[in-house]
């Protein structure tokens, strides 16, 4: 009962949304740049060029140790936006991270500001602008081109390579492209902000399945047979139902995502055809894709309102049993977490992506880099902000107990687990955490393994799974996302058998990109919004395609291909 006690069902929206890890690999690793000579990510006993100066080497073994601590203490700089916290009595300068930090590690940060969220990349930029910045910083992408302009960041391969710890490595390399993001003529110049690596799937009402005797789908076209009698049957008796669910983001893995990929379409993204790099929205499947959604659009299968509807409308279609096919990732039924109370019963269930051309369907994988920090040429120890994220990733993937991971990734004033790192300077996560955690479980299921103290989320899922197999209705979601026909399951088996494929270009953005790609990409929501509902003729797509090479596309795919050397 001891799981049941500490996790609210908001708590295990918040963790399958991504964040409580697993234990992280411990396999060793290395970046694809030397690191310097004589060194390695855990000696401690570093070389120097003063081998006769005991004290120097000292100094330097703690300099490049990834837990070393630094005594005296020594300050690292930054910016922040405001967060909440949570933890009674804590704050973006007091929390449990900053206080471990300098404990720890003997490094006290300092923040030189905090703003509102919605003025942090104003502020960042002005920042940049004026070139005085902090010891390190987040940016984001397009920032981070502003900053390789005017030449702040610092040089960190060096560092990187001595003093990340070889989890942090190896976290890091799991995709090649994260460390891409911030490599430049073989330099790294910034630490890659990681986030979850998750692939988009569908989700059916699997009670309304079973309700109408329904067979499993094998096709799209059986999938959209099942969102026509769900519309004409009604069997959440809701008084309508229009069978798929989506919303104004239109391309989105929660919206329409699934219609594109049905037909082998996969608008604003990059991708590889015919050994060059092209752009997803201006090829022919697209306009095929753009028919369909016409079609359901025509047939009352999707939402007449869709494209005024943001995402919080398009799940209360769901909750209140007006819709009953979705697109999510692997956590999708965590949206509708209480759901049980006013439809009892309520379950979903899984399935890849698929199309009518009996081809499999291969799913665009998320970024796996939201952001990046930087390190000021001006700071003098760059080592240091290193080593917060080698504390970061232990705090979060190695913690001995789950009393110990909550104390810095969750709310300690309610009692409850709930996931939160707003108290942190930084931010990282294991790109493949969920799948390692459900290659684990499966062996349980299959009962081939068995968790120990340290497994601190498969213990959850367990216990968890427990509470709902003993009767606890309120933890049905946790068996639709973790259980053993659940969806992490379909997020391995579309890894496993490689049903999935990243943008041929997540980096940095080139200076066309950032000049003009916004603009291409708002003009395109604008026409295939107005194609979908019928304002605009399908035969606009060609005028897109051309307008869209013309305006600047073929500009972007010339300076792409050109980078990556196509």
């Amino acid at each position: 009962m001891f799981i049941k006690k500490i996790l609210s069902a908001f708590t295990v929206l918040l963790l399958l949304s991504g964040m409580l890890g697993a234990c992280a690999n411990k396999q060793q690793s290395e970046v694809s740049i030397p690191s310097p000579a004589g060194t390695s990510s855990e000696d401690t006993s570093v070389k120097t060029s003063v081998v006769n100066n005991e004290s120097v080497i000292q100094e330097d073994a703690v300099k490049f140790s990834p837990f070393g601590k630094y005594d005296p203490p020594i300050q690292l700089t930054t910016v922040r936006y405001a967060v909440e916290i949570d933890n009674a009595g804590q704050n973006e300068a007091d929390n449990n991270w900053y206080t471990e930090i300098e404990k720890t590690l003997g490094i006290k940060i300092i923040n030189l500001w905090v703003t509102d969220s919605q003025q942090m990349e104003t502020k960042t930029n002005l920042m940049i602008a004026s070139g005085d910045m902090p010891d390190f910083v987040r940016v984001t992408k397009p920032q981070f081109l502003e900053t390789l302009r005017a030449d702040l960041p610092a040089d960190i391969t060096d560092v990187f390579n001595s003093t990340a710890s070889d989890d942090v490595k190896t976290q890091f390399l799991t995709i090649p492209a994260i460390m891409d993001m911030v490599t430049r003529d073989e330099k790294i110049l910034a630490v890659p902000e990681t986030n979850l690596y998750v692939l988009p799937m569908m989700w059916i009402r699997h009670d309304w399945m079973e309700k109408l005797n329904l067979p499993e789908p094998k096709n799209f076209a059986d999938v959209i047979n099942i969102a026509r009698i769900f519309k004409d049957r009604d069997p959440g008796d809701a008084g309508g139902n229009i069978g798929f669910a989506g919303d104004d983001s239109l391309f989105s893995y929660q919206s329409f995502y699934m219609m594109f990929a049905a037909n082998h379409a996969y608008p604003q993204i990059f991708i590889k055809k015919d050994e060059k790099v092209t752009y997803g929205s201006i090829q022919p499947e697209v306009k095929t894709a753009l028919q369909m959604l016409v079609d359901l659009y025509s047939e009352g299968l999707i939402d007449p309102e869709w494209n005024i509807k943001d995402g919080n409308a398009r799940d209360q279609l769901v909750r209140n049993g007006k819709a009953g096919i979705f697109g999510q990732v692997h956590w999708g039924p965590a949206d509708y977490a209480g759901a049980e109370q006013t439809t009892p019963g309520i379950r979903f269930q899984c399935y890849p992506l698929m199309s009518n051309d009996g081809q499999p369907v291969k799913s665009s994988g998320s970024t796996p880099v939201n952001g990046m920090y930087i390190v000021s040429k001006d700071c003098k120890t760059p080592e240091a902000v290193i080593k917060l994220f080698n504390l970061l990733f232990q705090k979060q993937y190695q913690a001995e107990s789950v009393e110990e991971w909550a104390y810095f990734n969750s709310d300690q004033s309610s009692g409850d687990y709930i996931y939160n790192l707003n108290g942190s300077p930084i931010r990282a996560n294991d790109p493949l955490d969920h799948y390692n955690s459900a290659v684990k479980l499966g062996k349980y299921f299959e009962g081939t393994w068995q968790p120990t103290e340290v497994d601190t989320f498969e213990n959850l899922v367990i216990g968890l799974l427990d509470e709902f197999n003993g009767g606890d209705e309120s933890m049905w979601f946790y068996e639709d996302c973790w259980g053993p026909n659940s969806g992490v399951f379909n997020s391995v088996y579309l890894i496993d058998n490689g049903l999935y494929f990243d943008d041929e270009y997540m980096g940095v953005p080139t200076a066309t990109m950032v000049d003009k790609l916004s603009i291409l990409n708002d003009r395109e929501l604008v026409l295939f919004t107005e194609i979908i509902i019928g304002q605009k003729s399908i035969d606009e797509f060609d005028n897109f395609v051309t307008e869209w090479l013309r305006d600047g596309g073929q500009q972007i795919i010339d300076e792409l291909n050109e980078q990556l050397g196509y």
